[in-house]
């Protein structure tokens, strides 16, 4: 994580006022599946937060299935493989589980169809109408067949309908409470499976000739030349590789699981096989889904290779099979944190029971969806906790830290307060106007080889006084140094052991 936002967050903290930001409160958070709090969680670290959520479990799950169709006439020759492996997909998932499933045309900005599910949700439950997966199957290949012959089931203007990851950006932004969008729930998992026999066009820029299908691209010509004014239209919007609209996803589902799949030519495989090497032909349109493929990967998800249905239907099933077990057994791996700025350093995931951090890594962290990625989710039904603290803002102009009766204030929690390292030594400063007879300062450092705190300052505390230190990175072979603060108060006539304070700062190598 780049330090400059760090810092930008911290700015952000002083001129907002943001909840979270002083740093004084601490605040528990859990906005998961379920109500109550797990049993002996973490204690929260003092000015930070605890975000709590618990894998859905088993044979209780509901999911949104949202298959992203291409309605161009190219897919004509696949429309039989493609309707088989959706029957067979969702003849795979969990018959206990609540299931809304509907599809969406990748239409493009001039679509009739943009960002709005195709005539309504197929709902699948225990308790509904619809329980038996395999009927469900059938009225998803005639919904399909259906959206393919109606004419406003494409788009001319983005080559008959490929632009999946548009539409689908469409249908979580400013298309989600549209009426025909009502059966897809905020509660609910949700799969998103592109079908494709194409890329999408904000997957590259479209070609203009021939001689431009050289490998190793092998970009496919548009002889119609609509791709490249919906690409001008609408694709400075969408990332090539879908990397924002995978963002957007996690952000409409929150705390909820959410996966990407496809259907779709997904590598070139072995030139002497006939169906892999009529993809590298220019003469025709089907080609690599490029941008379905990347998001997908972004996304961790699984896709079936649409080659396979004419080389291989049994490797083909078996995909489709791993795509619907997929589906049915969905755990969260993406979590949306509740207050923001957040200093990624302090992230750390815990697996309750257990107390040990699973990883504080900073690079879980995306500031642009304020989530983490975990690195082991656990199985159905288990807890995860996730401690994590805002920016600490200087006391005020003149010191890092302010000095009170009642301790230093604010009081950063490991890595929550960071400086870069200067020439000659970062500068902390230390002051405020404590009322008390004798205090002392105690600064050590956190030797990492002998994992052990070496003493670097004692200091006596005086009422009025500033103290200025300067602390660098210690050794050649580190980035970083860690150090801690001790603040022990004595007033006269105090009883017992003097109350203590103890604060933590960083020095970093730019």
């Amino acid at each position: 994580m780049g330090q400059r936002w760090m810092w930008f967050v911290m700015l952000a903290c002083q001129m907002t006022g943001a909840t979270g930001c002083t740093g004084r409160e601490p605040a528990v958070s859990s906005e998961a599946a379920a109500v109550t709090l797990p049993p002996h969680p973490v204690p929260t670290p003092e000015g930070c937060y605890s975000k709590f959520v618990q894998q859905p479990f088993a044979g209780d799950r509901k999911v949104d299935i949202v298959f992203v169709t291409d309605t161009s006439g190219s897919l004509d020759n696949e429309e039989n493989a493609v309707a088989d492996a959706l029957d067979l997909l969702v003849s795979r998932i969990d018959p206990l589980g609540d299931y809304h499933i509907g599809v969406l045309p990748a239409h493009g900005s001039l679509g009739p169809s943009t960002g709005l599910l195709w005539k309504g949700m197929i709902e699948l439950c225990p308790t509904c109408t619809l329980h038996d997966p395999g009927a469900a199957g059938d009225e998803l290949k005639e919904k399909f067949r259906d959206l393919r012959s109606d004419p406003d089931g494409s788009d001319p203007a983005s080559d008959g309908g490929e632009m999946g990851m548009y539409s689908l950006h469409r249908m979580v932004t400013d298309r989600a409470g549209a009426g025909e969008n009502t059966g897809l729930r905020p509660d609910a998992a949700l799969a998103v499976i592109f079908l494709s026999d194409e890329n999408d066009i904000c997957g590259y820029p479209p070609i203009t000739s021939r001689v431009q299908t050289a490998p190793p691209e092998y970009h496919k010509y548009d002889p119609e030349q609509r791709e490249p004014d919906e690409y001008t239209r609408t694709c400075d919007q969408i990332d090539a590789n879908g990397a924002n609209v995978l963002a957007e996803l996690h952000v409409y589902r929150s705390a909820q699981p959410v996966f990407v799949g496809g259907i779709l030519y997904d590598n070139f495989g072995d030139d002497s096989v006939p169906r892999y090497a009529a993809l590298k032909d220019p003469n025709l349109e089907d080609e690599i889904g490029y941008g379905y493929r990347d998001m997908i990967g972004l996304a961790a998800g699984i896709s079936a290779d649409l080659a396979l249905t004419t080389i291989d239907v049994a490797g083909f099933n078996q995909k489709i099979v791993e795509i619907g077990d997929a589906v049915a057994g969905q755990l969260i791996t993406e979590v949306v944190l509740d207050h923001a700025p957040v200093v990624p350093q302090t992230i750390h995931q815990y697996n309750l029971p257990e107390h040990a951090p699973v990883a504080p890594d900073p690079s879980d962290y995306d500031p642009q969806t304020n989530s983490v990625t975990l690195h082991s989710p656990g199985a159905a039904g288990d807890w995860i906790q996730i401690n994590y603290c805002p920016p600490v803002p200087p006391c005020d102009e003149t010191h890092d830290f302010c000095l009170e009766d009642d301790g230093p204030s604010p009081c950063p929690a490991p890595g929550q307060y960071r400086k870069a390292l200067v020439t000659g030594g970062t500068p902390f400063s230390w002051g405020g106007d404590t009322s008390c007879t004798r205090c002392e300062l105690d600064v050590n450092r956190f030797d990492v080889p002998n994992n052990t705190w070496v003493p670097t300052v004692t200091a006596q505390v005086k009422r009025n006084m500033t103290f200025t230190f300067k602390f660098g990175v210690a050794g050649a072979r580190f980035d970083e140094t860690r150090y801690r603060f001790t603040y022990r108060r004595f007033f006269s006539g105090d009883d017992g052991p003097p109350p203590v304070k103890v604060c933590y700062f960083d020095v970093y190598r730019p």
